[in-house]
């Protein structure tokens, strides 16, 4: 998955997770960093997401 493909969609509160969208593949991806103890958060990870409730709570969107 190239991360140009995204589109972004939401943060959440934090700043550090974000929420994105490929119109290619119609699907949600989120990108977290696991290793947060890591300098600068270390390497970030996306994980393709369902828009379920609790991400849109999540990220607050409707």
């Amino acid at each position: 998955m190239e991360e140009t493909n995204l589109e972004k969609i939401a943060n959440d509160e934090s700043g550090w997770e974000t929420l994105f969208f490929n119109r290619k593949s119609n699907k949600y991806w989120e990108k977290t960093y696991p290793n947060s103890e890591f300098h600068g958060g270390g390497t970030p990870k996306f994980n393709e997401v369902e828009l379920t409730e609790n991400i849109k709570k999540k990220y607050k969107i409707e």
